[in-house]
């Protein structure tokens, strides 16, 4: 197993979590640091683990470092952006952060005050599919779903791209949130990861250019009809 000295992760023990750390054992890699952050009803690992054959979703997170030897700290926060959190982020012997919290969170800007960069797995391809649910918006408006992988700014969805991969339509559309979401992330995070490892750099990072639209969490009706059209895509 390899340390990949200039990388940590900031995380909640959730599904992308797993996947992200599952996914870099699995290429022989592991971040230098992990700081677990225990936020009440979000991170708390379920009664009844999600299993997948897709990744390991079943060891907790912490487990999963002690397993691959990845040194961690574990705290509890009512928020990501607890003044302890970004000050013990900023202290992580890392200069790349991969951010892995809970879903819908947006990191303050505090976080942007010091030296360190954040990496994202955005679920969509940008700029054309910014925002939340983009996945759903992207199966209906071209037929696939986008991860990409960003450098984070302050500003929402706008950091430059570093590496991105389209998927196609799943034949099983429910599974998109709970088990493809996580591992379509997880597979380009270890595409960055491995670059990383190999060459001591990140991929090359290009600004976002060209038409962006930001979409909201979608309604139901248009994510049935989003599933409808992955089905008949896939089949």
């Amino acid at each position: 197993m390899k340390t990949i000295a200039r990388l940590a992760i900031l995380a909640c023990d959730n599904a992308r979590a797993r996947a992200y750390i599952d996914r870099l054992a699995r290429c022989g890699l592991r971040p230098a640091y992990a700081l677990i952050v225990d936020v009440p009803a979000i991170s708390l690992v379920p009664v009844t683990a999600n299993a997948t054959s897709l990744f390991d979703n079943v060891t907790p997170l912490a487990k999963q470092c002690e397993k691959n030897g990845i040194p961690f700290a574990r705290m509890a926060a009512n928020t990501i952006n607890h003044p302890d959190v970004v000050a013990e982020t900023l202290r992580m012997p890392a200069e790349y952060i991969v951010y892995a919290g809970p879903g819908g969170a947006i990191l303050a800007p505090d976080f942007f005050a010091g030296e360190k960069q954040f990496i994202h797995i955005h679920p969509g391809r940008l700029p054309e599919f910014r925002g939340s649910t983009p996945y759903y918006y992207e199966l209906i408006m071209r037929g696939g779903m986008t991860a990409t992988a960003m450098l984070m700014s302050p500003k929402i969805d706008e950091g430059s791209v570093i590496a991105a991969r389209e998927f196609p339509a799943p034949q099983r559309p429910e599974m998109i949130d709970t088990e493809l979401d996580p591992w379509m992330r997880a597979e380009i995070l270890g595409e960055v990861a491995e670059t990383l490892s190999a060459t001591g750099h990140l991929p090359n990072a290009s600004p976002q250019s060209g038409d962006a639209q930001t979409f909201f969490v979608i309604h139901t009706v248009l994510k049935t009809i989003a599933a409808l059209k992955s089905v008949s895509r896939a089949t």
